[in-house]
C-alpha cells in the first residue's frame, strides 16, 4: 500500500497527526497524481474521516478484499461506488448483475464487522461520487489512473485533491495479478489458485463453481 503525496525520492520518515491518530509513512516516488508514500505503520485507529473507492467487483477476489480492508483501516467511513451493469458492460464483460455484486459486497463487508461504516452507491461514470466530501481515495495499481481523473475533476470543481492510497495488486499462483477476467476464463479462483479442469471441461464452464450470488 502506498499513499500519494508531493515530493520525489525522499526517504525521510514523516508523521501525519490527526489528533491522537497518526500514520507513519516514508516517501518513495512521485507521479502526476501526486507524491507517493509507502506506509511504515498504520495505527488501529483510522487516519481519515471519509474515503472513497470504486469498482465492478464482478468476482469478489483477494485483490478486491485487500482493497476494501485497506480502505477501512485508513478511514472511519468508506463510500463504495459500484458500477451499474450498463457502465460495466460498456468497458468489459461481466458475469454478475448489479444486485448480485452488491449482495456479495455487502455480505463480505458485514462479515468483516464494517456495519455502519460504509455506503454503496451505483456509479455510471469514471468519477462517480468522488467529487464529494472525502479525504482520500483508495485504488489499486491498475486503477491508479482513475485517481488522476478524480483529482482533475475535483480541481475543476474548486475542491481540494484527495490523498491517494494505492494498494498493490494481489498475485495469483503464477505471479500474475488476480482479476475477475482470469476467474471468468477459468484460469484461477478468487484466491488466485490454479483451477484444475476435469477432462473435457472447458474454461468457460469451470468458472461457474466460483460465482457468488
Amino acid at each position: 500500500m502506498v499513499l500519494l503525496g508531493s515530493r520525489l525520492d525522499v526517504l525521510n520518515l514523516i508523521h501525519y497527526f490527526f489528533g491522537n491518530r497518526y500514520l507513519s509513512i516514508s516517501m518513495r516516488y512521485a507521479t502526476r497524481v501526486g507524491p507517493v508514500y509507502k506506509p511504515m505503520l498504520v495505527t488501529p485507529m483510522p487516519c481519515f474521516d471519509k474515503a472513497v473507492l470504486g469498482g465492478t467487483f464482478d468476482f469478489l477476489h483477494k485483490g478486491h478484499r485487500d482493497l476494501l480492508i485497506t480502505a477501512f483501516k485508513v478511514a472511519a467511513k468508506v463510500t463504495i461506488g459500484l458500477t451499474t451493469d450498463e457502465f460495466a458492460m460498456s468497458r468489459k464483460e461481466i458475469t454478475h448483475n448489479y444486485n448480485e455484486r452488491k449482495a456479495a459486497l455487502t455480505s463480505f463487508l458485514e462479515s468483516q464487522g464494517f456495519t455502519g461504516r460504509y455506503e454503496i452507491l451505483p456509479i455510471s461514470d469514471p468519477v462517480g461520487p468522488a467529487t464529494g466530501d472525502f479525504d482520500a481515495i483508495v485504488v489499486s495499481e491498475e486503477t491508479l489512473p482513475g485517481a488522476q481523473l478524480v483529482n482533475e475533476a475535483r480541481t475543476k470543481a474548486g475542491t481540494h485533491k484527495l490523498i491517494v492510497i494505492v494498494v498493490p495488486m494481489a498475485l495469483a499462483y503464477d505471479k500474475k495479478p488476480i482479476s475477475s477476467a482470469r476467474i471468468r476464463r477459468g484460469e484461477i479462483n478468487e484466491e488466485g489458485s490454479r483451477v484444475e479442469l476435469r477432462k473435457g471441461q472447458g474454461h468457460t464452464q469451470s468458472h461457474r463453481q466460483f460465482e457468488r450470488v
